[in-house]
């Protein structure tokens, strides 16, 4: 017994000597909705999104994608030709994502799958009525749900040069959770950013 934990330790570092981690930032465009039933008639709208990466493979072409977030959310309905009504809705996300590089060279393809986390920490609306416009901030209620579970998957590409590592990635995301507890709204985006990341 005593063996085989002093081969663990052993074990263990070396299973680091080839693992590469690396921590970046992110910025990038979010194209939010909101998925309701029965559904509504929305108009697209942009929104952004940036946040932090850690990053970190134990081999060639498979590893972990983790991030801290801030992500803006929402929707825009159409009431008629003039009328509209909108929201964003800010969250705090923590995507945890495998991920997995195609190709071995200093430009590569990547490809992300998993799962996000999130909470909802402010809100904006605006109301466009026939002769007025009222932007203001928006106040949770009890049928609000701040908190958010979703799935994520994103394709990208990856330049390595001597300044540090450069990703270019589109995703989707898909909220498992509805925003309102009194309607079914789960919200959805689809989202495109740049992150620069150095290794350590």
């Amino acid at each position: 017994m005593r063996f085989i934990v002093l081969l663990g330790f052993f074990l263990i570092p070396l299973s680091f000597l080839n693992a590469q981690t690396s921590i970046g930032i992110k910025a990038g465009l979010n194209i939010p909705k909101v998925v309701f039933e029965p559904s509504i008639e929305q108009e697209t709208i942009f929104t952004y999104n940036g946040g932090l990466i850690f990053k970190h493979f134990e081999d060639k072409i498979a590893g972990v994608q983790l991030e801290v977030n801030f992500s803006q959310k929402g929707w825009k309905e159409i009431i008629d030709s003039v009328q509209y009504y909108s929201r964003k809705i800010n969250y705090i996300e923590i995507p945890c994502m495998s991920q997995f590089y195609l190709g071995v060279t200093k430009f590569r393809l990547f490809l992300n799958m998993g799962f996000l986390v999130g909470y909802s920490v402010s809100a904006s609306e605006k109301i466009q009525t026939t002769d007025l416009q009222t932007n203001r901030k928006y106040s949770f209620t009890d049928t609000d749900n701040r908190a958010e579970f979703g799935l994520t998957g994103g394709l990208g590409m990856m330049y390595e040069s001597t300044i540090g590592n450069f990703q270019l990635e589109g995703r989707f995301s898909q909220s498992m959770t509805d925003i309102q507890a009194t309607t079914n709204s789960k919200n959805q985006v689809i989202s495109v950013s740049i992150a620069y990341l150095i290794s350590l």
